[in-house]
């Protein structure tokens, strides 16, 4: 089997793991295929997508990790991070995105930044 690029983990509790579903990770992977006809079409279409993934898992907070290369997948990430970062679910839950250009200190030291 081949790996998905970009890489994405879901870092929540190891307890919370087993409620979610790859309803989320397949989303996610939608939205950042390479290919524009895999993705979705439209901010709505993936919005809705991803609340239906997230709503029935009870999960007060999620906290997304974009793992992605900059050269060919920053700017997908971005809109990725736009899109999910501070979202809310219609649960009410707070979706996070770690986004390694908006967490890292600018001209740091990578491991230091994380």
């Amino acid at each position: 089997s081949t790996a998905l690029s970009p890489k994405v983990d879901l870092h929540v509790p190891k307890d919370d793991r087993a409620v979610l579903s790859t309803k989320l990770l397949e989303a996610i992977h939608q939205a950042m295929a390479k290919e524009p006809g895999e993705r979705f079409g439209d901010a709505t279409e993936m919005s809705q997508t991803v609340d239906r993934a997230l709503s029935h898992t009870g999960l007060e907070e999620y906290t997304i990790f974009l793992s992605y290369r900059a050269s060919t997948d920053g700017a997908l990430a971005q809109i990725l991070f736009d899109e999910l970062n501070n979202a809310t679910t219609p649960k009410g839950q707070r979706v996070t995105v770690f986004l390694g250009r908006e967490c890292l200190e600018s001209g740091g030291d990578r491991e230091q930044g994380i």
